[in-house]
Formats: C-alpha cells, sequence, structure tokens
C-alpha cells in the first residue's frame, strides 16, 4: 500500500473509533482531540508524494505527522485507562498508525 491508501485506511478506522466514542460510550473530550491529530497525521502523510513540495515542506510535514503521531498514542492510552476501548481496540488502531510511521519514513 502507498502513503495515501494507509493514510485514507487510517482515516477510516479513526473515525469509526470516533463515532463509536461518542454515539456509544458518550465520550466527546478525548474523542475531538483524538480526531484532530488523527486528521492533521492523515493530511500530512497524504500530502507526501507532492511533487510541487520542497525538500524543506516534506520534512515538515514529516515534523508534522510525527508529533501528530505520538498525540495519537496519547490518547490511544487515556482512551484505554479511562475504559472507553478495550484493548484489542487500541493495539488495533496502534498497529495501523505504526504501519503508516513505517511506511511514510517518520
Amino acid at each position: 500500500m502507498n502513503e495515501k491508501s494507509l493514510s485514507l485506511d487510517l482515516l477510516e478506522k479513526g473515525t469509526n473509533l470516533c463515532r463509536f466514542l461518542q454515539t456509544e460510550k458518550a465520550e466527546t473530550l478525548i474523542s475531538s482531540r483524538f480526531f484532530d491529530a488523527l486528521c492533521k497525521m492523515c493530511e500530512s502523510c497524504y500530502s507526501l508524494k507532492n511533487p510541487a513540495l520542497a525538500k524543506t515542506e516534506l520534512s515538515a510535514l514529516r515534523k508534522s505527522a510525527s508529533v501528530e503521531a505520538d498525540k495519537l498514542y496519547l490518547y490511544l492510552d487515556s482512551l484505554l485507562s479511562l475504559g472507553y476501548i478495550s484493548p484489542a481496540q487500541r493495539e488495533s488502531m496502534v498497529k495501523t498508525v505504526d504501519i503508516l510511521k513505517k511506511e511514510t519514513n517518520i
């Protein structure tokens, strides 16, 4: 899979998780921050193959994606510790984030 496909996959899984958190668990505080970080990471990774970007801009995108990935891990750990998600849900999201990070070299 390429960066675009992996970004779309992560965004889809994350959106489904946020929808679950908001409708089934009535959790809106962390899930909204999680969704923001998710969108920013996916946007950055999706744009990495844009030929119009200079090396410095690509470097900034990678840095941004890396910071947003750290935020995702923080929010997933928080949601797990608060009992909003299961360990399996957390691991599934972490695995998808890790695959995207590996494929995009961030």
